[in-house]
């Protein structure tokens, strides 16, 4: 099936690390190692239900499988809803965490080591209130571009905001925010944007005007971005800090400073943003254990003590730490943490968690599925994320929820309809066979789910990516082109589809 089992990285002509995966008869990664030159080894083994959603993983600080770290173990319902959560060693409960449903499979009660969250929508799935056992509550309000009205916000043409009743905001002509100036203090954020629309500067002044704070960043051509550099004290003596970034994919693999000496060592799973260890310079692992969204909620050392707990807004803003001083990249759904902006970097754009929006405009406009090209995964930060920056993973699958929670067999749905819909949507995900179990795995969704959602889109979706309006009796209008890489990862397909391929039911 042409599965990744080895990779390796040379460091100044010699071999460094090695991971190495194991695959199981279903295609399914069961076990990632991690070792090498220099390199502290590293053991992750992963379980899975008969429906291939993911059961359980069980994290080594060795080779052998003998010296735990944790375990995580994930109870689903007969809807193959998430109901527990739990990471554990032994007989000790590390953290746990419940969820409850409505009718449309929406999260409305979240419970946690810290307390209980629960929540509110409004009839188009927008979070408007978050009542918390343990911080703060959260209450929002919407216009009908999803703009937030609660007091103090203000917001101009082309779903810009103006002000959020701590910070003025400007924007140049593509829509890139340019300027935040906090009212109290006349404290000012200036954003530089290259000919694409990628940020590549952040400066920050004082009240007098004086540079504060410089961060610059940096981006191949894929627009990744491979380098940043922060000066903690703009015009001071400090030396500005660099960072240069080898990817993996999608995911940051290594890290080195300006010197070219290397910093950290990545381990991720096979789902997007599935971050499982940080090694340091010295050889010293943190691990992380997160929640259902992929969210860091605590950060562990290699003997399972817990060294940092986060806890977040239901936008992911950071509400408080144990231990703020532990250096760990990644937070709120698994996305890299810019301590120098208070932003989080989500490939495409920049995500404020403080007004719950992206900074920019999204590169793929409308085809994001969200009418406010700055919105955050349509306002339900709950039940959705962005790993992309451009479209939420709810969107890519639809926006009925049974198109990517407790969706019915492909098989099933498949029958329901006439032949000829039938034979034309059975051939879309025949020829496509290993692209939707790669996008599935990469989702962590049951191939059935995108198979199904193939088939909604193109038989039942009268405003979907290939129907266009289907009529009763079954004719289909073909289009140019069908939605973002064939229900694929946006901007990314990871094989050609087989032609001879199939999904067995």
């Amino acid at each position: 099936m042409g599965n990744l089992k080895t990779v390796t990285d040379t460091i100044d002509g010699t071999q460094s690390g090695i991971e190495e995966f194991t695959i199981d008869d279903l295609n399914r990664v069961t076990r990632i190692t991690q070792s090498g030159n220099g390199v502290t080894d590293k053991r992750v083994d992963m379980a899975y239900d008969a429906a291939s959603q993911l059961k359980g993983v069980t994290r080594y600080g060795d080779l052998a499988g003998t010296q735990l770290v944790a375990d995580s173990s994930y109870d689903v319902d007969v809807a193959s809803l998430l109901k527990e959560l739990k990471h554990f060693k032994g007989t000790d409960v590390l953290a746990a965490y419940g969820f409850d449903y409505d009718a449309g499979n929406r999260i409305t009660s979240f419970t946690s080591p810290d307390g209980t969250s629960t929540y509110d929508y409004d009839l188009t799935s927008q979070l408007t209130g978050t009542d918390h056992s343990y911080q703060d509550d959260e209450n929002y309000g919407y216009d009908v571009n999803g703009n937030r009205t609660n007091d103090g916000y203000d917001t101009g043409t082309d779903n810009r905001l103006i002000i959020d009743g701590k910070y003025n905001y400007s924007y140049d002509s593509e829509g890139n925010r340019t300027q935040r100036v906090e009212i109290a203090t006349v404290q000012v954020n200036e954003y530089s944007w290259d000919y694409r629309n990628c940020l590549t500067q952040v400066v920050v002044k004082d009240t007098n005007g004086n540079v504060i704070k410089t961060a610059g960043y940096a981006y191949d051509v894929n627009n990744r971005r491979i380098a940043k550099e922060v000066d903690p004290d703009g015009d001071g003596v400090a030396t500005a800090e660099v960072e240069r970034f080898i990817y993996d994919g999608e995911h940051i693999a290594l890290t080195f400073d300006g010197n070219g000496t290397q910093t950290h060592r990545y381990l991720h799973g096979p789902m997007i943003d599935q971050v499982l260890a940080d090694e340091n310079a010295q050889g010293e692992v943190l691990w992380a254990l997160t929640d259902n969204q992929g969210t860091v909620r605590d950060v562990v050392e290699a003997d399972g003590t817990v060294v940092n707990h986060i806890t977040y807004n239901s936008f992911g803003e950071i509400k408080s730490e144990t231990n703020a001083d532990v250096n760990f990249r990644f937070g709120y759904t698994g996305r890299e943490f810019d301590e120098e902006t208070g932003q989080y970097y989500y490939r495409a754009r920049y995500y404020d968690a403080g007004v719950g929006r992206f900074i920019n405009e999204d590169p793929i406009g409308f085809a994001g599925g969200d009418a406010n090209l700055y919105g955050y995964v349509l306002n339900d930060p709950i039940n959705a994320t962005d790993p992309s920056g451009l479209i939420p993973i709810k969107q890519l699958l639809g926006s009925d929820p049974t198109r990517y929670s407790g969706l019915p067999p492909w098989a099933k749905r498949q029958d329901s309809y006439d032949e000829q819909q039938r034979q034309w949507a059975l051939q879309i995900v025949k020829k496509n066979a290993q692209h939707i179990c790669d996008t599935a795995q990469y989702y962590n969704v049951t191939p059935d789910a995108i198979a199904g959602a193939i088939f909604w889109e193109a038989i039942e979706n009268p405003y979907g990516f290939w129907t266009r309006g289907a009529n009763p009796a079954g004719r289909l209008t073909r289009p140019s082109k069908s939605g973002p890489n064939d229900f694929g990862i946006p901007g990314k397909i990871h094989t050609n589809p087989g032609s001879d391929a199939e999904i067995v039911p």
